[in-house]
């Protein structure tokens, strides 16, 4: 909860600061998500503060309710080891942990999927008609603020959906209208609200469609995302695939008959749904895919309860006495194995997303005048800033979605001729006027991200360290950005020259 704020955190403070109207209208412009977490966020720090633990605690709590929502849909699935074992995903896993620990809207999103399931399967296991009304309208109020929170709740939207319209045709009972009516509902909503929230994400996904390398290793690289511990994700990843086409061919011999196979087809097609837009829109899997966990950790769930059973059932055959051993082995080597490495992965988890924090508490000690702080690229500039909060030193970024953005006043294109030449005049005249010293963040590591090429930030750095005396330079890790700090002399070597 105190490991340090990493850019997208930082950007969610400046954000949210200031009055609720600046709030909704910084969103607006600089967010590619929906307002809804945002504002959240906003009215709790202006309550509570803005310290790291207080900025997280939102998404912590929400990320708490998550567990009791899973565990509450394993139930009605109808089996307490379904429930159990989910939960345990929910609570345990690394993408769990990550998105219920950070100052973003991944831990709500994640809650109100949940709770869409929830609501899905309790309208058509209510047995009172009041109390089926009350599931359906809690149904589309979440649905509807799922939208209001991110752009993948819309995926979660439509394929919920038409599992409801599908429900109905099936069994045109009073159940079947209710989920249809409440999901067209929570349709016609989101659809009231695409224009507004979807144009900011189309213009994301348009800066992610890039070459992902093979496709069977970019759908193994999604659906590991969902393993309930880091290490042996690609065994558990084959374990579940394999799993799943047994249990769907079983199914599919008995005509789906069983009880639980609607709902396990639910889950299936939500995950495969989300897995699918974001390959194919070439979206970076992590983070943007915890709406989809839930149903992902309650089909795996649901699939080892299966298992445990048939592992249960009767032997009448040679061949039944020798895969199940085989097979109850393969199962015990991925868990036993993952749940042995989980502890060195959950220590990687809890390191600092970014050495910011570190960076500047060195800076401070270390140089006791102003500072000219220049972030490059400028990603790195909200997490520096913030915990550059009321010190004398500058901090500026110098790149923004292929434009310089220097004190906001320069929007020319980086190919435009002579853009980084005019950037280095400024820095050495606000430098020379104004502060001891001009220190460079660097972020090395990533010169192409999301589509944008940061190498105009890159060489502004390099022809920095080349005009100017390196005094000291020192790295500071972080498991999201790894920053270099570069302090040079404020005076150019061609003026000292002079």
């Amino acid at each position: 909860m105190s490991a340090g704020l990493w850019r997208d955190e930082g950007s969610t403070y400046f954000d949210i600061a200031g009055s609720f109207s600046r709030a909704w209208s910084n969103v607006q412009h600089y967010e590619w998500s929906p307002p809804l977490y945002f504002m959240l966020e906003h009215a709790w720090t202006s309550a509570a503060g803005t310290t790291e633990i207080i900025m997280r605690m939102p998404s912590l709590m929400f990320g708490t309710a998550t567990i009791l929502v899973v565990y509450a849909c394993g139930l009605r699935l109808g089996a307490r080891l379904t429930a159990v074992v989910a939960a345990m995903m929910a609570a345990a896993a690394p993408l769990a942990v990550s998105v219920g620990t950070e100052a973003r809207a991944y831990g709500l999103t994640m809650f109100l999927s949940a709770f869409v399931l929830y609501a899905f399967l309790s309208v058509d296991c209510a047995a009172m008609p009041r109390r089926r009304w009350l599931f359906a309208t809690a149904l589309a109020l979440c649905a509807t603020l799922l939208v209001c929170t991110h752009f993948t709740g819309y995926v979660v939207v439509a394929t919920v959906t038409i599992a409801a319209l599908v429900r109905m045709l099936r069994r045109p009972d009073a159940a079947g209208q209710q989920l249809a009516s409440a999901m067209v509902l929570a349709s016609l909503l989101a659809l009231l609200f695409a224009g507004s929230f979807l144009h900011a994400a189309g213009q994301q996904m348009a800066w992610h469609v890039r070459s992902q390398g093979p496709l069977v290793a970019v759908i193994d690289d999604n659906l590991g995302v969902f393993a309930p511990f880091g290490a042996m994700s690609v065994q558990f990843d084959r374990v579940v695939e394999i799993g799943a086409a047994i249990w769907l061919v079983r199914l599919a011999r008995l005509r789906f008959a069983s009880p639980s196979a609607a709902a396990t087809l639910l889950l299936l097609f939500v995950v495969v749904a989300g897995v699918g837009v974001g390959v194919a829109r070439s979206l970076p899997n992590g983070r943007h895919l915890a709406v989809y966990a839930p149903f992902a950790w309650l089909f795996v769930a649901s699939m080892l309860t299966a298992f445990v059973s048939w592992l249960r059932g009767p032997n009448h055959s040679m061949f039944g006495r020798i895969v199940r051993p085989v097979a109850a082995l393969a199962v015990l080597y991925v868990l036993v194995g993952g749940v042995a490495a989980y502890r060195r992965t959950y220590a990687t988890i809890r390191k600092p997303g970014s050495g910011a924090e570190q960076l500047i508490t060195t800076l401070r000690a270390r140089i006791r005048q102003p500072v000219l702080l220049i972030a490059c690229p400028d990603y790195l500039g909200p997490g520096l800033a913030y915990y550059a909060r009321g010190s004398r030193e500058a901090v500026h970024g110098v790149v923004t979605w292929n434009a310089p953005w220097f004190y906001s006043d320069d929007p020319a294109d980086w190919r435009a001729p002579h853009v980084i030449d005019r950037l280095i005049a400024r820095i050495d005249r606000d430098a020379h006027q104004q502060h001891a010293a001009i220190a460079l963040a660097v972020d090395w590591n990533v010169p192409n991200t999301n589509g944008i090429n940061f190498n105009g930030a890159l060489d502004l750095a390099k022809r920095e360290m080349r005009m100017h005396r390196v005094l000291w330079r020192r790295e500071f890790p972080g498991t999201r950005e790894a920053i270099e700090l570069i302090v040079l002399a404020s005076a150019s070597r061609t003026s000292r020259q002079r």
